[in-house]
């Protein structure tokens, strides 16, 4: 037993002292992939290969293209932005690397509210502070106007950040890219009915009229490759190899997304965590039948373990104003967010756990959980483990 700690401790001291050297010695480069760009009525899934350099910790996407509202005339109507609005832009994001692995498999709506649950702020978003110069919202970085007229376009442009490592400076799950012999790809469809006329349009970006794109138009994405370059050399058996730390390359992060139906007014639906992980969040979007309430349709959230403890409790209100504390802001109306980053729920550890969640009211079946889990796993263990609800 203290041998093993010892092979542990002197493990994670390499790995600490192999991270920064990365740091010091490495160069952080921010590389720019051929973008392309189609015909949205021919097309609407890009395929990209990232570089085979460097240790890299994600992809910056940028989706642009026009949308129309295509009904004509003094009395149409104008199209109103949804509640999760240009996240939608892509329907899926999937990314597989050079081993082979699906890391993500998961939609817009969720990648956004994960980058901006990372950092301090609304990701891409801008505040005026009281002083007197002009600090302000004065770039469009992120566009889609809340309103679009009868016969109008709109340009749409939305940022994702799809995360290979869990932060800039914390590598777990960085991929090491510098081989010749695996290729990685990086999977992004976007939202072939982004603008919805009637019905559910939880997952469009527009709705209330006809349209979508605009006909005869293209949508660019361009995606930047965030890695470190000039990684040091160390000498082993096998020739040279990356200074990359061991655990960090043998871990990955993933997220995954899913809509779970069957709910029942008053009763306990459980939403499960896979076995074999380490969870640091997760959303729980309730679309009652194609609406978004802000609480009044949800009793109680109540996380529980195998042998039924129940780790907390807590209703719509309470979830709102923890949300508060990651976003700074109000996510979407129908979001409940869970964090769980400074203790992560870990499925080795207890097994079998779950978020009950007890609607008040459900409107019919078409009522539905949309559930994005964002979690650690061992790159050995992924195959051996119990899987995640499969979404898209």
């Amino acid at each position: 037993m203290a041998a093993a700690q010892s092979n542990q401790m002197s493990q994670a001291q390499m790995d600490a002292q192999m991270r920064a050297t990365i740091f010091s010695v490495g160069i952080e480069r921010l590389q720019p992939l051929p973008p392309v760009s189609f015909n949205p009525a021919n097309q609407t899934q890009v395929t990209i290969q990232p570089q085979n350099v460097g240790l890299v910790r994600g992809f910056l996407v940028k989706v642009a293209g026009t949308m129309t509202n295509t009904n004509a005339g003094s009395s149409g109507v104008a199209l109103t932005r949804t509640q999760f609005g240009a996240s939608n832009v892509l329907r899926n994001i999937v990314f597989t690397d050079t081993n082979n692995t699906t890391r993500h498999q998961t939609q817009g709506w969720h990648v956004g509210l994960v980058n901006s649950a990372k950092q301090p702020m609304v990701m891409g978003a801008a505040y005026a502070p009281n002083v007197p110069v002009n600090y302000g919202n004065n770039w469009t970085v992120q566009s889609a106007a809340s309103s679009v007229a009868a016969a109008a376009d709109v340009a749409v442009q939305f940022y994702y950040y799809i995360p290979l490592s869990y932060g800039k400076f914390d590598l777990r799950g960085a991929m090491w890219a510098g081989i010749t012999n695996a290729v990685a790809q990086l999977q992004l469809e976007i939202n072939p009915t982004p603008i919805v006329a009637s019905g559910d349009a939880t997952l469009a970006v527009y709705s209330g009229n006809t349209g979508g794109w605009k006909s005869g138009s293209t949508v660019t994405i361009s995606v930047w490759q965030d890695y470190i370059d000039q990684i040091p050399m160390m000498r082993t058996n096998e020739g040279p190899q990356p200074m990359v730390p061991l655990v960090d390359m043998q871990t990955l992060y993933c997220l995954n997304n899913t809509t779970m139906t069957g709910l029942t007014a008053s009763q306990d639906y459980g939403v499960p965590f896979g076995n074999w992980r380490q969870f640091v969040s997760t959303v729980i979007v309730y679309n009652n039948a194609g609406v978004l309430n802000t609480g009044s349709d949800i009793n109680d959230f109540k996380l529980l373990t195998a042998n039924t403890s129940q780790i907390w409790k807590i209703g719509p209100n309470e979830a709102a104003l923890l949300a508060r504390s990651t976003f700074l802001a109000d996510p979407p109306a129908g979001v409940y967010y869970f964090d769980s980053r400074l203790k992560p729920i870990n499925t080795q550890q207890w097994g079998n756990v779950q978020i009950m969640v007890n609607p008040s009211a459900v409107t019919s079946s078409a009522s539905n959980l949309m559930v994005g889990w964002e979690y650690f796993t061992q790159a050995n263990q992924v195959t051996n483990a119990q899987s995640l609800p499969s979404g898209g």
